[in-house]
């Protein structure tokens, strides 16, 4: 079966199975992103630092297998290492489950830290969609991925909501079976498509080497700076905004349900201005006042949110975030793709996405120490000091 991709091309059928199997691990990941912050907090006594640090054990964990899995698919195949990192999920939801009913935080532990090290195979698919796809018509290919994510994160959390009556542990097995289930669809349906395995036996580069590179390009190298900040920004306030939410102290107080509705809101409106907004945005003014704008949008909700005291000022303010958001992730990713070569984008968009998980690292982590040290809007505000630095930097980016 054939379906119609933009621009009239055929999306082929190993395309659209690539789709499915991103699409349902990130339903999985979804499901559990908005609550699982709540839970750990439960089981660590209050304690917001032991969360963070939590919360970035799987990011850390990705940060240092995304490379490995990649380059592990180009010895062994791109099915084997999907097949086992998605099973590897699976195994990782169940645990959660486990350690959820039993009230265990080390097992909660060693959840995230399986579920990183499998969740890094987006490098596999990256490369499986490079396999089946021509020169011309990759990035389009590379596209059904960052639908995945979306559809992903807003669909989860809406099953979270759905599970949640039935207890604090029902959403991680809920995404344990959607990871059997994409396991299965790997393992029957989904081809090989590298025709020659272990035959990539060119010079092997790190992150770390590529990144040196970057940077002595301005370029590439300021717009990769100005993500980097606003993704440390983001992942302190994704962190934070389930804790703040939940927070008996402060004046919201919601369950876990409430706040997995809000996250649906927030991928929502995400998707309603990157389906085609921000495109409009970007063809009329360019990426660098795109990104400007949004990171003004953002700052600026950051430092209103703690103040709201409505729930009309808060559905206001969260679209605000959610602007600022989806304005900037785009924007940003089609400038530094715009400026690097045809024969360097892979390695700077890895380099890129290496920033990002480094971010995804950090931002947990200060969330977890300000929130525990200061305060619930601390975090907030220390998110909001990153995007100033961001704006910052941003204002070298015509120049570059």
């Amino acid at each position: 079966m054939r379906r119609r991709a933009g621009g009239g091309e055929p999306l082929s059928s190993p395309l659209l199975l690539i789709f499915l199997t991103v699409f349902l691990d990130l339903v999985g990941f979804g499901i559990i992103f908005p609550v699982l912050p709540i839970f750990a907090r439960e089981l660590t006594g209050d304690n917001e630092m032991t969360v963070g640090l939590l919360l970035a054990s799987y990011s850390a964990m990705q940060f240092i297998f995304v490379p490995i899995l990649g380059r592990l698919s180009d010895r062994v195949g791109r099915k084997p290492v999907l097949l086992t990192s998605v099973f590897g999920s699976c195994l990782a939801f169940l645990l959660m489950g486990y350690a959820l009913l039993v009230h265990s935080l080390p097992l909660l532990f060693v959840s995230r830290i399986l579920d990183g090290i499998s969740g890094a195979n987006i490098s596999a698919a990256q490369a499986y969609i490079a396999d089946v796809t021509t020169a011309e018509n990759r990035a389009k290919g590379m596209g059904i991925i960052g639908a995945a994510f979306g559809l992903g994160f807003i669909l989860g959390p809406a099953v979270a909501a759905l599970l949640l009556p039935y207890g604090d542990a029902a959403p991680a097995f809920g995404a344990a079976l959607l990871a059997g289930v994409n396991t299965v669809a790997i393992f029957l349906i989904l081809p090989e498509s590298l025709k020659d395995r272990g035959s990539h036996t060119g010079e092997r580069v790190s992150s770390w080497q590529n990144l040196a590179r970057i940077a002595q390009r301005r370029e590439i190298a300021l717009p990769i700076l100005v993500f980097f900040f606003s993704q440390i920004a983001a992942s302190m306030t994704q962190a934070a905004f389930p804790l703040f939410m939940s927070d008996p102290q402060l004046q919201w107080g919601m369950t876990p349900q409430q706040i997995a509705y809000y996250f649906i809101y927030l991928g929502l409106i995400v998707a309603i201005f990157q389906g085609g907004i921000i495109g409009r945005m970007v063809k009329k003014w360019g990426e660098v006042r795109v990104t400007v704008v949004g990171l003004v949008a953002l700052t600026t909700s950051y430092y209103l949110f703690p103040q709201v005291t409505s729930f009309a000022m808060l559905y206001g303010v969260l679209a605000f975030m959610a602007f600022g958001q989806g304005s900037i992730i785009p924007s940003l990713n089609g400038l530094i793709s715009r400026r690097s070569g045809a024969a360097e984008q892979g390695m700077v968009l890895g380099a890129n996405q290496s920033m990002a998980s480094l971010a995804r690292v950090i931002g947990p982590l200060l969330t977890g120490w300000t929130y525990w040290n200061l305060s619930g809007p601390a975090s907030y505000y220390t998110a909001g000091i990153f995007l100033v630095l961001a704006l910052f930097a941003s204002i070298g980016l015509n120049k570059s």
